[in-house]
């Protein structure tokens, strides 16, 4: 590749459809639309000067040109993001104050560690924290009252810039049983528990994704109680007979505290991208992109 003919932004959309090994995928984890996407590769394509990926029965697999380039882009791309997480983003004795909303879980598996982080490098920053879904946070975003949303759900349109943070696992969670210490589930018992939901999203998919598998296989999945937000869901299944279906970190976090158990889903789920989002006016403001990278930089390690 030519390096004054290549954008930058290409060197990670290279990298996510090696990592997914699918176009779809690789727009959704990079926040795009198929056709822009599509039109990406084209660009590679050109730059490259091979085809780079190539259709087979179950996706695209990579060339042998793609193979030898992938490491290369993946360093690159990891020496960018360490330079940015260790360059002083902020002004010494200049107050810097961050407005960062997102759904619940994001404040109790996040937000302490993010804190930690930029009190740390950045004493006297302030972070307001804000509770919120991303289709309440367009506007809030757009006019700077929020300077960063995190959430499971990304925001379409062009102005919107997102990344894949990590991505989140589910487990069952359910009340400890004395009379079997390894706690397991199968998908019969699975079927016949009745659980607590939590309710589906507009934009979202992957609530509904589990009764869906549950059909498939000519069961039904029971939801006795539903409620709207990841946190309530311990306590709720504490003391009762239900089960739920929680993200991994959330029950690692309570489950000992009210007396819950985990244990292995028995349906083969796709993982939760937790996305980072923010507005296109803020892309290269450099206190933001120091923010944008200790926040990638926390979540590594989650």
């Amino acid at each position: 590749m030519r390096p004054q003919r290549l954008d930058l932004n290409l060197l990670a959309v290279f990298d996510a459809i090696f990592a997914e090994g699918n176009l779809t995928r690789a727009a959704a984890r990079m926040c795009m639309s198929q056709p822009a996407m599509s039109n990406a590769l084209n660009r590679l394509r050109r730059v490259a000067k091979d085809d780079l990926f190539v259709r087979d029965g179950r996706g695209i697999h990579p060339t042998p040109v793609a193979v030898e380039l992938a490491p290369i882009v993946r360093q690159a791309l990891n020496l960018l993001e360490t330079g940015l997480e260790t360059t002083p983003g902020l002004r010494a004795g200049r107050l810097q104050s961050f407005s960062i909303a997102g759904m619940d879980y994001y404040e109790v598996v996040i937000l302490p560690k993010l804190i930690a982080t930029i009190e740390e490098r950045a004493p006297g920053t302030s972070i307001k924290a804000t509770t919120g879904l991303s289709s309440e946070m367009e506007k809030p975003l757009r006019f700077g009252d929020i300077d960063l949303l995190i959430d499971y759900v990304p925001l379409a349109g062009p102005e919107f810039r997102c990344e894949v943070l990590f991505e989140e696992t589910r487990v069952v969670l359910m009340n400890a049983d004395p009379s079997a210490p390894n706690a397991t589930i199968s998908l019969e018992e699975f079927a016949a528990s009745g659980h607590v939901g939590r309710a589906a999203r507009e934009g979202d998919a992957r609530i509904d994704e589990i009764g869906a598998l549950m059909a498939t296989s000519g069961r039904r999945l029971d939801v006795r109680v539903t409620i709207n937000n990841w946190l309530a869901l311990p306590a709720v299944l504490s003391g009762s007979r239900l089960i739920g279906v929680a993200p991994r970190r959330i029950a690692e976090l309570y489950a000992g505290q009210f007396g819950l158990v985990m244990a292995p889903l028995p349906l083969d789920v796709r993982p939760i991208p937790i996305y980072m989002v923010w507005h296109e006016s803020r892309e290269k403001h450099h206190a933001h992109r120091w923010l944008r990278a200790q926040l990638k930089r926390v979540c590594r390690n989650l």
